[in-house]
């Protein structure tokens, strides 16, 4: 993975939904701003884009940057709502700047389940 493709995208609290069922929100306790690991890439291709004064998109061709999060095993506190994966969190300073600076090691001591003891969820009103 090229060490400048990667990002750390802050997030207060984050949703999933099971199938036919209420979104839940999970935070991270006592912390306000978490980050995801995640990378990005620029991009020229196809791609459904807004359009301005309209309701529906229309797909455009033009240079794109994409944006993806590391996923990792649920925990426990996860996996009752998504059973396979969940976001790489990162609360430490130096976690985050060992993700950023990159290599393998980052990635392997990095992208594991976040405590579940250290998370808090509920179910989001629809």
């Amino acid at each position: 993975m090229d060490d400048q493709a990667r990002v750390s995208l802050p997030c207060s609290v984050y949703s999933l939904c099971r199938a036919g069922a209420r979104f839940n929100l999970f935070t991270v306790k006592g912390v306000e701003i978490a980050f995801f690991a995640g990378v990005w890439r620029p991009w020229k291709g196809e791609r459904l884009a807004e359009q301005p004064g309209k309701k529906r998109r229309a797909r455009e061709e033009r240079e794109w940057e994409l944006y993806a999060f590391l996923t990792t095993e649920a925990n426990d506190l996860v996996r009752p709502v998504h059973e396979k994966a969940m976001p790489v969190i990162l609360t430490d300073p130096k976690e985050c700047k060992a993700w950023l600076g990159g290599g393998v090691e980052s990635l392997e001591q990095l992208q594991r389940p976040y405590p579940p003891q250290s998370m808090e969820t509920r179910s989001a009103k629809s």
